[in-house]
């Protein structure tokens, strides 16, 4: 069986990369630690004929709009989305999520959650879909799950596998829709960070 591996060399746009790091390194000042959810959200085969720019376009703004009345989200912090054509899956999306880790832990039965929420409710079960947190053990490199601010090599992993998602487009996403707006496939969640100066929780300990 083929192992998953990061790939450091994926062609990047500078911009949205510069944005999405900085989203990571504010995350980090400001939370000793951060529970990372990676999902990839699709719709099942035999629903290519709906499976549109459009239709996956509406389908994650209304996840992302029903956020704060879901508790799986109770602790949510912002997210990360990319938006790609294949030919396997046609439209699908690729989202890290970013939760509090001093309030949330289990990342697996949290995917799932996820997961089922976008099946069943979202895409009224003809969606379909994926998350590492739910099969860490095909990867060589582990970059989602728990992190703590001070584990700077799984930073760099989680920043590594983040350029997937700020990936320079092609193919369909460089197309524009009926009223001649390109296509986006790139959003990220809004993020304030904390005005305090304290940032993350004093007295922190890695091994707790």
């Amino acid at each position: 069986m083929h192992t998953p591996t990061i790939n450091l060399q994926v062609p990047v746009n500078s911009s949205n990369q510069s944005r999405l790091h900085n989203l990571i390194d504010k995350l980090f000042t400001d939370y000793s630690k951060l529970l990372v959810v990676r999902m990839d959200f699709y719709l099942q085969s035999n629903y290519e004929d709906i499976n549109t720019y459009e239709y996956m376009n509406h389908a994650f703004t209304h996840l992302r709009n029903n956020l704060r009345f879901n508790s799986l989200f109770e602790h949510h912090i912002t997210y990360a989305a990319k938006l790609e054509y294949g030919e396997d899956r046609k439209w699908h999306y690729h989202v890290l999520f970013f939760f509090d880790g001093q309030h949330v832990r289990n990342d697996y039965l949290l995917a799932k959650g996820i997961g089922e929420y976008w099946t069943h409710t979202i895409t009224r079960n003809i969606g379909d879909y994926y998350s590492a947190n739910m099969n860490t053990s095909k990867y060589q490199t582990v970059a989602v799950g728990m992190l703590h601010y001070q584990d700077s090599l799984k930073i760099q992993n989680l920043k590594a596998i983040a350029n997937y998602l700020v990936k320079e487009d092609k193919g369909r996403l460089r197309m524009r829709d009926a009223a001649n707006k390109a296509y986006r496939s790139y959003r990220q969640g809004h993020y304030k960070p904390r005005a305090t100066n304290l940032g993350r929780p004093r007295g922190y300990n890695l091994h707790r």
